[in-house]
């Protein structure tokens, strides 16, 4: 994970920026550059964006999440799903205008790291990046998910019936 290097700032990062749209393509990349962010790796598919990530030392990976032919959950899905590979646990941040349950729940299921509504600034983004740079979230893996701990308020205690066994009881 490359959290280390997160207090120097973006410079360090190689990014890949996955849409099938080239024009939302540039858009990421300008913000990026305007973040200090020196290398940006872009795909148009799924398919050429698998390739990058088996040759390619990636840092993060920004994609959209409705794509065709193959959606950015599904590339989420495949690398969550590639154990051992180096890219497994790589942050992922998802960027989509269709901020639905529906399409919220898939990513997160998927094993997304972050979700960005679209349109971005570069405000959003940055924040975003730090967020899964810097915020240490176990990396789950069991029978029926892999990806990042979908807890997003790690500490905070549960008290009903659906409390997670691993959870202390707190007292009331």
């Amino acid at each position: 994970m490359p959290a280390p290097h997160a207090a120097n700032g973006l410079e360090w990062l190689t990014v890949l920026v996955v849409d099938d749209n080239r024009h939302f393509r540039n858009v990421v990349r300008n913000l990026l550059r305007l973040l200090k962010v020196n290398e940006v790796v872009e795909a148009s598919t799924v398919p050429a964006a698998s390739e990058i990530l088996k040759t390619d030392p990636i840092d993060l990976v920004l994609t959209g999440l409705v794509m065709k032919p193959v959606d950015g959950i599904k590339l989420v899905k495949w690398m969550r799903q590639s154990e051992g590979a180096n890219f497994q646990a790589l942050p992922v941040i998802g960027m989509t205008l269709h901020t639905n349950l529906e399409t919220i729940v898939k990513a997160r299921d998927a094993g997304i790291s972050e979700i960005l509504a679209k349109p971005l600034s570069a405000q959003q983004l940055e924040r975003h990046i730090k967020v899964v740079l810097n915020v240490n979230r176990d990396f789950i893996r069991d029978n029926t998910f892999v990806g990042p701990d979908r807890r997003r308020h790690i500490g905070q205690l549960h008290h009903g019936a659906e409390r997670r066994e691993a959870e202390p009881i707190g007292k009331t």
